[in-house]
């Protein structure tokens, strides 16, 4: 397993044939305001995406959004929608945020209301490693 940061939660965890892009904020540096908790008020994202990024994000297979509504664009931005939507990527989500998501036309596998317990990862074929669980042990 190899893991790419392209900047704050934005990951890419490469594991066999399947990368899985986490959390993404694509959008240019400086284009969303600051987040309401932070004293120094800078405009995010802090730092432009890194020269690698262009080359993980064309190996992408899926992507996992932790939580995106109410003001969380540093987990899913507009450039990242617009990004998955293109190349309609799966899209794994809770079932929180499932409506949401495709609404904004993206290809949504929403996770069973018992997510929390381990279980395969929706659309991840189980020979890339681990058995294709969530949370499974290795």
């Amino acid at each position: 397993m190899r893991i790419h940061q392209l900047r704050s939660a934005t990951i890419v965890v490469e594991t066999g044939d399947c990368r899985v892009l986490v959390d993404p904020m694509l959008g240019e540096k400086g284009v969303h305001p600051p987040l309401k908790f932070l004293s120094h008020r800078q405009r995010n994202p802090t730092v432009h995406l890194p020269a690698t990024a262009k080359v993980v994000q064309a190996s992408v297979t899926h992507c996992l959004i932790t939580h995106c509504q109410q003001g969380h664009f540093d987990h899913l931005d507009r450039a990242a929608i617009h990004w998955l939507r293109e190349r309609q990527i799966p899209v794994v989500c809770t079932p929180h945020d499932a409506r949401y998501l495709i609404r904004c036309g993206l290809n949504v596998v929403s996770l069973p209301d018992d997510h929390h317990c381990p279980q395969p990862f929706p659309g991840f074929p189980p020979s890339a490693g681990g058995g294709g669980n969530v949370g499974g042990s290795r």
